[in-house]
């Protein structure tokens, strides 16, 4: 590297240093929001694709009512603790309520109610009030004059832990279903 390319690279590296130690209290605060609102939807996507896709909320759901009960009310419990830690809203805790009642009350009806409790994704529309505040969010940056790169150095810092938790998952599946077949 030549002395002019170091230079740059440092000149640079400084202007990024100053570009993120120049920000208002209210920016700083925006991009902490953005940071917990990443970071809760990240981890309420696999626990929503755990429970939802591959159907481990039907699995428990089989034990007749206590198992349904189970369900809804521990995952309710973590929706609504990663609702206060990314700070979603009064409404947002009210309608993951609503899901998680709803697929308690699908749930408990028997055989049929099965069946449509793997159908009724509560779990996955719960993950879709995270990612909504995520947006929202970033879009409340982009107003406040934060740029385009640095909320995407944030939102997008490639620790896309769903997909990786998917993944993982669909890997585990094809070999037990490789291993049943043999």
């Amino acid at each position: 590297m030549s002395t002019l390319d170091q230079q740059g690279s440092e000149i640079e590296g400084t202007l990024e240093e100053n570009e993120t130690t120049m920000r208002t209290p209210e920016q700083q605060e925006v991009l902490e929001r953005l940071k917990k609102a990443k970071s809760s939807a990240e981890r309420v996507d696999v626990v929503a694709t755990a429970l939802d896709t591959f159907g481990l909320d039907v699995i428990v759901g089989l034990l007749p009512v206590e198992g349904d009960a189970a369900s809804s009310i521990l995952s309710g419990l973590y929706l609504l603790a990663e609702a206060k830690r990314a700070d979603l809203g009064a409404m947002s805790y009210l309608k993951i309520i609503a899901l998680q009642v709803a697929d308690f009350a699908i749930g408990v009806i028997p055989v049929a109610g099965d069946a449509a409790d793997y159908l009724f994704k509560a779990n996955k529309m719960s993950a879709g009030l995270f990612a909504k505040n995520l947006e929202e969010i970033k879009a409340e940056a982009l107003k406040m004059g934060i740029t385009p790169k640095e909320i995407a150095k944030i939102s997008d810092d490639g620790k896309n832990l769903p997909q990786l938790a998917k993944q993982a998952i669909t890997l585990v599946g094809k070999s037990k279903a490789t291993k049943a077949a043999a």
